[in-house]
């Protein structure tokens, strides 16, 4: 029992610490069996050799506690982080040990020795930075996406047709390995129509390709407005796509830089369309309709017309205009005649009405009228005060050629002058000649100021023909639109005859006086 007593009390003395109540041994020196032997703060360990240490970090030789980061350390309680890495005696995060700024989550670009220092949890080792794993190369972290562009193809389309559309795909910009990675699919989608916006894709195909350019085929089948997209994805699974790319799962793509990424598209109906035979053809504002692929005779009996997809038919002269001729669609355009003659851009400079009817006064047999049919004569212009509205009831009694001068506007109010053998007509008025919505033939030559076709609403089954001219100082207003745009809703068939017959009222005299000596 003795024995078992006196060791445990030299046991107690081996371990146990001498606090110095005076000054005397610095850190980390021997201080042997004196319990006071240490400096102040300090104890004396017989467990570590009876030196002189921290009583909060007994194992740092140097008997500093909560040192900085990668100082040297013995222990966790030797650092103001907690932790001493036991492999390399460094003061370290405990979070990432291996980082020597005990910072972790760095951003983008920082020096770092392990992914757990980096925000992106990556790590270039071999150039010590912080870096995104996808692509490692980009110093700035963001990986940069392929690209998808130049979109091309019609932006209007006829109901029913089938077209082409094609787009180009290109790779991201090339970095160091791993880099972006080069496109590995190609997508195009149309969504549509409004307002229904990104919720209907009408046309939808990706492919497993590679970059370059690719034509996608679309049937459209309902009228509206609709946008083209095109996408692109990389190899390492990175996405650019159109503004609609947040209907498409995680990761969100970013939007494609283009240019030309998108294309708004219209299906539309053929849309009214003229038609004029044996003519030359001058259009004030030029002529932008869209006609079908196929049109149709004015009426299926007409012996004029032919089923020629052309805006002058017959002994066709040259169109010109003050702008543009565009007969569209753009995927089938149609001509302006067989010989596609046309002259744009071109301005008449003189004007007709007001000079005209000065010269009649000055020049011409006339003679002033106040009512139609027996009151008209042939052989002088007559002239009468408008408005006038005029049936065909009118021309009765009246002779077979003439030439009428409206001072005011006129009014077309029924079928006129119709039948196998018209008259030779010419009104001329110097306001506006209006052709009433239930008219549909009229025979003639019509001259105004300006000129109006009216119609029924919205369409009427119905077009206009005018056998003879129509001649407008101003583009013509032609509001007649038919239920099967196929036919023209105005067809003008030129009758030379007409010309002949009032020639000597119509034309203008001019002389070249000479004095002989």
């Amino acid at each position: 029992m003795l024995k078992k007593i006196v060791l445990a009390f030299f046991l107690y003395l081996s371990f146990a610490s001498f606090s110095a109540v005076s000054a005397g041994y610095a850190c980390n020196v021997y201080c042997g069996w004196v319990p006071s032997g240490c400096n102040t703060g300090l104890s004396c360990y017989a467990a570590y050799g009876y030196v002189c240490r921290s009583p909060s970090c007994p194992l740092e030789t140097d008997c500093t506690c909560n040192k900085t980061c990668n100082s040297t350390c013995a222990s966790n309680a030797g650092c103001a982080s907690g932790y001493c890495d036991p492999t390399t005696h460094k003061c370290r995060s405990s979070t990432c040990p291996l980082e020597t700024d005990c910072t972790c989550s760095k951003p983008c670009n920082s020096t770092c020795y392990s992914n757990a220092g980096c925000a992106s949890n990556y790590c270039l080792i071999s150039a010590n930075k912080c870096r995104n794993l996808s692509c490692s190369g980009e110093t700035d972290c963001t990986c940069k996406p392929p690209n998808c562009t130049n979109i091309t193809g019609p932006a209007v389309v006829l109901n029913g047709d089938s077209v082409d559309y094609s787009s180009t795909f290109v790779n991201p910009p090339t970095t160091p390995a791993p880099g972006n990675g080069t496109v590995s699919s190609t997508t195009f989608v149309i969504y549509g129509p409004s307002p229904n916006g990104c919720a209907t894709k009408v046309l939808n195909q990706t492919d497993s390709r590679g970059a370059g350019t690719y034509t996608y085929n679309w049937t459209a089948s309902t009228n509206g407005t609709y946008t083209a997209y095109c996408g692109a994805k990389s190899s390492l699974d990175v996405e650019c796509m159109g503004s609609c790319a947040s209907s498409y799962p995680a990761p969100t793509p970013w939007t494609c830089t283009g240019p030309k990424a998108t294309l708004n598209i219209t299906v539309t109906d053929p849309q009214p369309w003229f038609k004029i035979k044996n003519s030359s053809l001058y259009k004030s504002g030029g002529t932008d309709f869209i006609m079908a692929a196929t049109v149709k005779k004015f009426t299926d009996a007409d012996a004029d017309d032919d089923t020629n997809r052309n805006i002058i038919i017959g002994e066709s002269g040259v169109a010109t205009t003050d702008q543009t001729y565009t007969l569209g669609p753009s995927y089938n355009p149609a001509d302006i005649s067989a010989h596609k003659w046309k002259n744009e851009s071109y301005t008449i400079t003189q004007t007709l009405i007001g000079s005209f009817l000065d010269y009649i006064k000055a020049r011409k047999k006339y003679e002033t009228i106040t009512g139609l049919g027996a009151n008209i004569k042939s052989d002088k212009v007559n002239l009468i005060n408008g408005p006038l509205d005029i049936v065909n009831s009118d021309l009765n009694g009246s002779p077979n050629s003439f030439v009428l001068v409206v001072s005011g506007d006129v009014n077309i109010n029924e079928n006129l002058n119709t039948g196998a053998t018209p008259k030779s007509v010419a009104i001329i008025s110097t306001g506006t000649i209006t052709f009433k919505d239930q008219v549909t033939q009229a025979g003639g030559i019509f001259i105004g100021k300006n000129m109006t076709i009216e119609a029924r609403t919205p369409t009427d089954d119905n077009g206009i023909k005018i056998k003879g001219n129509l001649i407008s100082e101003n583009a013509i207003t032609n509001n007649r639109t038919r239920t099967d745009n196929t036919r023209p809703s105005l067809f003008i068939v030129l009758d030379p005859k007409m010309y002949i017959d009032t020639l000597p009222y119509l034309s203008v005299s001019k002389y070249d006086w000479r004095q002989l000596q």
